[in-house]
């Protein structure tokens, strides 16, 4: 699979890189990136499980229970803020797009259920995010 324009890829990871110090590109440079590779294995394997897939490339990089759900944007917003387990959580796709939530089912976007729609998406919140960047 292609990177569409606007994809980052993950720098090389420091040994020992402490996630809690996640800068807001970092956490969408890895989410891209864990997503991109996500997306081919689903291509490839129209039946495996994506939070296999999502543990799979976590141990891959040695990043195994350093990030909260096995999401970039789940480990930004929490060492970001005091998590209030009782709210939404505060994804940076949120602060692209108001409406974006990750585990509800409209329009075909959740992660688990459409992994490369979710994928398509983000890249696409992606663009907007670098385009207000640019201003």
């Amino acid at each position: 699979m292609t990177k569409p324009s606007g994809v980052q890829t993950v720098p090389p990871l420091k040994k020992g890189k402490v996630m809690n110090k996640l800068t807001l590109d970092e956490a969408w440079a890895m989410c891209l990136e864990m997503w991109a590779w996500i997306a081919e294995q689903k291509k490839a394997h129209k039946y495996a499980n994506v939070e296999n897939l999502k543990k799979k490339w976590m141990k891959k990089h040695g990043l195994i229970g350093k990030v909260r759900a096995n999401c970039f944007f789940c480990q930004y917003d929490v060492t970001h803020r005091l998590l209030d387990i009782y709210r939404d959580c505060n994804c940076p796709a949120q602060k692209i797009d108001r409406t974006f939530h990750c585990q509800e089912y409209l329009p075909d976007h959740h992660w688990r259920k459409h992994p490369i729609t979710f994928y398509n998406k983000i890249v696409a919140l992606n663009k907007i995010r670098l385009a207000r960047k640019k201003k």
